[in-house]
């Protein structure tokens, strides 16, 4: 006997006019479970057909997680930013992208923060993630940030240690959790 099986999965871009801005991948496999909006640095090389690292262990990773759909949304949404140092993320962002983040997060039941440990050590990323966290603030109880367990470290999705095993903690309502 053979049995045959079939999945579709819808994939949608947001990107500026001038297509110099990417604000949302959206995937869908299961309209009838749960979204989640993750939040990583910068858009990849994904496009609606052609998939990146991150976006594949992302989609992996929610569904096995028992998300239906995820809007994929960056800190910075100016494309082309990768390995470009420090000075990158100056100007690397609009106001635009903070709008569309914010009707991702209202329409997702689960809020990832995914964007490694760069904040730590650059200060133009770090002042970005102080400006959303304040943006998210009503929404902190639905916040997750994405770690291995051992600590309180943020792990990005390409992350050695977090490849095979998502944990997610819940960010807290106080700052020395973020």
């Amino acid at each position: 006997m053979v049995n045959q099986m079939e999945a579709t999965i819808k994939v949608q871009i947001t990107e500026s006019d001038d297509a110099k801005h990417r604000y949302v991948l959206y995937k869908e496999w299961d309209n009838k479970k749960p979204s989640c909006t993750i939040i990583t640095l910068f858009p990849g090389s994904a496009e609606l057909v052609i998939t990146d690292t991150t976006q594949v262990l992302i989609t992996n990773h929610l569904y096995q997680l028992g998300y239906g759909a995820f809007y994929s949304v960056n800190l910075f949404s100016k494309i082309g930013i990768a390995n470009r140092g420090q000075k990158a993320f100056t100007n690397a962002t609009n106001k635009t992208n903070d709008e569309i983040i914010l009707g991702c997060v209202e329409k997702s039941k689960t809020v990832i923060f995914a964007w490694g440990s760069l904040p730590e050590k650059n200060k133009v990323v770090r002042q970005r993630v102080e400006v959303l966290l304040s943006k998210l603030d009503t929404y902190l109880d639905k916040c997750y940030y994405l770690t291995e367990g051992e600590g309180d470290k943020y792990y990005h999705p390409l992350s050695a240690k977090i490849r095979h095993e998502w944990i997610l903690k819940p960010v807290g309502n106080n700052k020395s959790d973020r």
